[in-house]
C-alpha cells in the first residue's frame, strides 16, 4: 500500500501526481491534460463503432432486399414441430465464416 508522502491518485486523474511535504499536488494540469486526452480518445472509437454499426445495417438492409439465399441454403437445419420451431443456419454460418476469413486474409496481406 502507497503512502500518502509519496504519492497519491488526483481525484478524477488516471496517473499518479506527487505530493510536496505540505501536502499540495506539485502538478497543477494534471487533471486536464490526461484527462482530456482520455475524453478525445473514447470519443473517436465511438465514433467509429457507431460508424460500423451503422455500415453494416446498411449492408444488412442492401442484403434483406437481394435475392441472396442466406439463411435458405441447403444444409440450414430447421425443425417445425407442432408449437415449436427450432432454426439452425449451419451452412449459412460456414458461408460467413469462409467469407469473412478471406476478406480479412487479403486486408491483413495488403497492411504488411
Amino acid at each position: 500500500m502507497r503512502e500518502t508522502s509519496q504519492s497519491s491518485w488526483k481525484k478524477g486523474d488516471f496517473r499518479v501526481a506527487k505530493e510536496s511535504p505540505t501536502g499540495e499536488h506539485s502538478d497543477s494540469s494534471a487533471h486536464s491534460l490526461g484527462y482530456n486526452e482520455l475524453v478525445t480518445d473514447v470519443g473517436k472509437l465511438l465514433i467509429l463503432v457507431g460508424a460500423l454499426i451503422v455500415g453494416i445495417g446498411v449492408m444488412l438492409a442492401l442484403a434483406g432486399r437481394s435475392n441472396l439465399p442466406l439463411g435458405r441454403l441447403p444444409g440450414d437445419i430447421v425443425y417445425r414441430g407442432k408449437n415449436a420451431t427450432f432454426y439452425f443456419p449451419l451452412a449459412t454460418s460456414i458461408l460467413i465464416s469462409v467469407v469473412l476469413s478471406v476478406l480479412l486474409y487479403v486486408i491483413g496481406r495488403f497492411k504488411r
